[in-house]
């Protein structure tokens, strides 16, 4: 009887080695890996110029120069400094100030009125339990976006994150990322990012055009510590769209 157990239990033990499931659970553990994708980002919508535009140069695809993904965890990346090479650069504008959310409650402090820079984008879908791919097709979604840019010999970030996370501002809007279409596995392969205007209203008339409230932070660095100083709030129109390929 305690041989018969015995060969009972090993014959268990090995086939929970071998089975399918087993299996299976080893590989689901592997972390899913980045997607390229081109983002296309409008300089206008109609006659209404957007305070995000691009460089000019069409299209941003990745590349050794420029990051351009879909990160495996759902989250999208656009770095045009992502080599020190790139020639690539996004058209910021800060003509939109919001009165009155500056430094004391004063005017917003820009560091430029316009211009080309470089600038690193990314939408931590993740905060709000967002995966872009899984997106089903036609829907829209939430979530937060981050653009990170140097000038002057300044790091400044513009953020829209009113809810979750790290870098809260409750002033401002989050963005509308909707899922255009999916491929045969339902993975959704086209995307178009937008204001959702909550806070920032309408760019337009007719209000076809939404805008965001975006806040600029200046990055200090004094002894190795950063800190984050307010400069003020803007409004920020924008529509960029991302395909894979």
């Amino acid at each position: 009887m305690r041989q018969t157990l015995i060969l009972v239990i090993l014959l268990a033990f090995l086939t929970c080695l071998i089975s399918p499931t087993s299996h299976h659970s080893f590989a689901a553990g592997k972390p899913p890996s980045d997607v390229a994708v081109t983002a296309s980002i409008a300089d206008s919508l109609g006659v209404v110029p957007l305070q995000i535009q691009s460089d000019g140069a069409g299209p941003f695809k990745n590349t050794p120069s420029v990051q351009s993904i879909i990160q495996g965890i759902g989250d999208w990346e656009l770095d045009t400094s992502f080599s020190s090479s790139s020639t690539r650069n996004v058209w910021l504008d800060f003509g939109k100030p919001v009165a009155g959310s500056g430094p004391n409650g004063g005017p917003p402090i820009a560091p430029f009125t316009s211009g080309l820079a470089k600038v690193r984008f990314i939408s931590k879908c993740g905060l709000y339990n967002v995966n872009m791919f899984t997106i089903p097709a036609g829907n829209t979604v939430n979530c937060p976006m981050t653009s990170g840019f140097d000038y002057g010999g300044a790091r400044y970030r513009l953020q829209m994150n009113p809810i979750a996370g790290v870098d809260v501002n409750p002033e401002t809007d989050f963005v509308n990322i909707t899922c255009n279409a999916s491929n045969t596995a339902s993975q959704c392969i086209n995307w178009r990012i937008e204001p959702s205007g909550l806070k920032g209203g309408c760019a337009s008339l007719d209000c076809s055009v939404k805008q965001n409230i975006a806040r600029l932070s200046k990055m200090v660095t004094e002894k190795g510590k950063t800190t984050e100083t307010n400069q003020g709030d803007f409004y920020i129109a924008f529509s960029i769209n991302l395909t894979n390929p």
